[in-house]
């Protein structure tokens, strides 16, 4: 873990990545208020496929009204690259490491990786 949080380049890209999304986030309590909303909702769902369904559509909807948008397959489209960094693999060691360490089955990084996963599923 500490291999991974120490990873120059990775804080690069995350920190390059939050520069463009402070631009496009317009009501950030309220994004993430409902990301936590879909978090809850994701997380009996993880040990399953990602795709699809309410949990996603309250991450997206999350999104939307924190960026002052609406949800549409344009919307869904233009979020992706804003939110696919969760997918980067050295994230995903990461948050499976964390689960080790904490003994949790699902942690937060890991529900909030499979909805990117099911976002990306959906807008192929």
């Amino acid at each position: 873990m500490v291999a991974v949080a120490g990873d120059r380049p990775l804080l690069r890209e995350l920190r390059a990545l939050g520069k463009v999304n402070v631009d496009w986030v317009r009501d950030e309590p309220t994004l993430i208020d409902g990301l936590g909303e879909a978090i809850a909702m994701a997380a009996p769902l993880v040990t399953g496929e990602p795709g699809p369904g309410p949990a996603l559509d309250r991450f997206v909807a999350a999104h939307a009204t924190g960026r002052d948008e609406r949800d549409t397959p344009g919307f869904r489209r233009a979020l992706l690259p804003a939110v696919a960094m969760e997918q980067d693999p050295r994230l995903r060691r990461y948050w499976t490491l964390f689960g080790e360490v904490t003994g949790e089955p699902a942690t937060p990084g890991t529900i909030n990786t499979w909805l990117v996963d099911a976002l990306e599923r959906d807008v192929a």
